[in-house]
């Protein structure tokens, strides 16, 4: 396995990138996760983007930058385990399979990870079939992470194997390194909250990878060949995709867009409204981070409150808690309803009445103005 020093983010390290198809890559070589096959091959071919990523998306992937070495740090205090720096590795076998991970793990004693990762409940480690297999488990492969609070919460709730775009990203890099086991560090820097998992190399689905590496690089090489198929119509990735003007053509857009299409906007270069955009995001953003702390509140309440058994209770001099079964609403389907009365408006007489009484029925209000937001 050939090994190539670069530094993170510099120019040489981006070109070095474009060499090959990353860990991070790996996902959209089955259209999963945040890309998919099609934008993949338009980049790695050197395509010029549509637009240009976002000063937020921006900021989001500096902070993963920046805060690497803490999430490294805060795995070392937490686990116990140490790890250290390693360059660029590209695979013997498969040459244009390549990663940067961000952390190689060292020194693991078999034992202590075992216990360390051990199940509070049942004892069970997701490392045990390997100790089963009488494998040494040698060195890991750490991808650090920071994500946000909501994002947090959906892993917490959903589990991390539900996420595709992870679980690519380390079969391919256990892969390349030829690594049996690896681990994420996710750091939710707002709180301060810490998770980290143990991944296991899976042989059969790494083969996959490697294979559609290996036929997608075909593709990125021969110009002649055409693009992969793109993303289901409708696909919500195509909306935010930097190549979506290219691959989908401005139809497309306007069509499954709708308001989000560039033609239909502006620009304003205003002070005033910069100020105004900034002071809102930034508004919207603490709004949303506070809804969903309340809301992760209420459900620990909920389940305290089933514990105990109670419907009420109160916390004196604080608040008052109620649990209260509501009966779902009634309504009526309007298309049903539309259905109805013009299958009646066929029919005799007595029917055609029938009709008009019941549409008469029908109310539409005043007409309204929607304020809807997009990001740039």
């Amino acid at each position: 396995m050939a090994t190539v020093t670069v530094i993170t983010g510099s120019p040489a390290w981006h070109a070095d990138r474009a060499k090959g198809i990353g860990g991070s890559e790996a996902a959209s070589l089955f259209n999963a996760g945040w890309g998919c096959t099609r934008k993949l091959v338009m980049e790695k071919r050197g395509m010029e983007p549509d637009y240009m990523r976002g000063p937020r998306e921006e900021a989001i992937l500096e902070r993963g930058t920046e805060m690497e070495d803490c999430v490294a740090d805060k795995f070392e205090r937490v686990t116990g385990l140490k790890v250290r720096r390693q360059p660029a590795r590209v695979s013997k076998t498969n040459p244009h399979a390549r990663v940067n991970m961000d952390r190689q793990i060292i020194g693991t004693d078999v034992n202590y990870l075992q216990t360390l990762t051990a199940d509070p409940e049942t004892g069970i480690s997701p490392i045990d079939p390997l100790i089963a297999q009488g494998i040494d488990i040698g060195p890991g492969a750490l991808e650090c992470k920071t994500i946000n609070e909501f994002d947090l919460k959906k892993l917490d709730r959903e589990g991390f194997t539900k996420h595709e775009h992870y679980i690519m990203q380390m079969q391919h890099t256990l892969g390349v390194t030829g690594y049996r086991w690896g681990a994420f560090a996710f750091l939710e820097p707002t709180w301060w909250q810490f998770r980290w998992f143990v991944v296991l190399r899976h042989d059969v689905l790494i083969d996959e990878i490697m294979r559609r590496v290996d036929s997608t690089w075909d593709v990125v090489m021969d110009m002649s060949l055409p693009l992969p198929a793109p993303l289901a119509d409708g696909d919500k990735r195509c909306k935010s995709c930097l190549w979506r003007k290219t691959c989908r053509g401005e139809a497309y857009l306007q069509q499954h867009a709708g308001a989000d299409f560039e033609s239909a906007y502006v620009v304003v270069e205003d002070p005033e409204m910069y100020e105004l955009a900034a002071d809102y995001l930034d508004a919207k953003q603490q709004s949303e981070q506070a809804e969903g702390v309340v809301d992760a509140i209420k459900t620990r309440v909920k389940e305290k409150m089933e514990a105990l058994g109670q419907s009420k209770v109160e916390v004196p001099n604080v608040i008052k808690f109620a649990r209260i079964p509501v009966k779902g609403k009634s309504g009526w389907d309007g298309k049903a309803l539309d259905g109805e009365v013009g299958a009646l408006g066929k029919g005799d007489e007595r029917e055609q009445e029938l009709a008009k009484r019941v549409a008469n029925c029908k109310k539409i209000g005043a007409p309204s103005e929607q304020f809807r937001t997009f990001a740039v």
